[in-house]
């Protein structure tokens, strides 16, 4: 990103990583020179997981930037949870030349109920598959990540909410943008939409708490009401008052 645009430093935390607070912690402190934009993203996987690093984390940055004119604006993205299921058992639990199916995706230890709340909750289940989260543990990290969320987008919004979003935070509204898709291997997919009534019976019983915190999230954020106006209140590009 820094190649493309040279008002933006582009950060990392990536599978394997856990999150730099002192580096963000200095940032929110000092600002940057020339106000250069700091782009830091969490890429989910362990052990970057929201409610055990970035919960603890983000209402500090926040409040320190405050404090010191800096500004500060956390966001992230919820997927479908139909979808993300697909994708994860797709990409991470299939290998080349596996014989995908119905049920060898329901008897597979990586997948289980609730996987969305799970790692909003900071439960280790990709690690530990005995480990299930409860009702109340997913409404607790839902009420979590609204709180310490300045804004959450859903992926079937992505083109009308996310990319003018980043777009105007980063600077780039009038730049032309190209996505490189990675070459990979070709495997067999497992697609839901071809899954048995049974099935699909069973995966909407299984995902019954995470549509929860997706529809929840979908009626929380109004993007068409003034989401600039709403940026600057935040102090997504301009420091606010502190004690605001």
């Amino acid at each position: 990103m820094d190649q493309i645009l040279n008002d933006t430093s582009y950060l990392g935390c990536w599978k394997g990583q856990k999150v730099n607070d002192a580096l963000i912690s200095d940032y929110c402190e000092h600002g940057t020179p020339n106000k250069t934009i700091v782009v830091y993203e969490a890429h989910g996987g362990l052990p970057c997981l929201f409610y055990n690093q970035l919960s603890n984390t983000l209402g500090k940055w926040r409040e320190l930037a405050k404090k010191n004119g800096v500004p500060f604006f956390a966001f992230t993205l919820v997927r479908e949870p139909i979808s993300w299921y697909q994708s994860f058992y797709n990409f991470f639990v299939t290998k080349v030349g596996q014989n995908v199916t119905e049920a060898g995706f329901f008897d597979d230890p990586h997948m289980k109920a609730n996987m969305h709340c799970a790692e909003l909750f900071g439960i280790h289940w990709r690690t530990v598959p005995s480990i299930h989260v409860s009702y109340s543990q997913c409404m607790d990290a839902l009420a979590l990540f609204k709180n310490q969320m300045d804004w959450v987008s859903t992926t079937d919004k992505l083109s009308m909410e996310l990319i003018p979003l980043i777009s105007y935070l980063g600077r780039f509204e009038n730049r032309n943008l190209s996505v490189i898709l990675p070459h990979t291997q070709q495997r067999k997919k497992l697609v839901l939409s071809e899954f048995s009534e049974k099935g699909k019976e069973h995966l909407r019983n299984w995902t019954e708490w995470d549509l929860l915190l997706y529809n929840d999230i979908q009626g929380s954020y109004d993007f068409n009401n003034n989401w600039k106006g709403f940026l600057d209140a935040k102090g997504a590009l301009h420091p606010v008052q502190y004690g605001v």
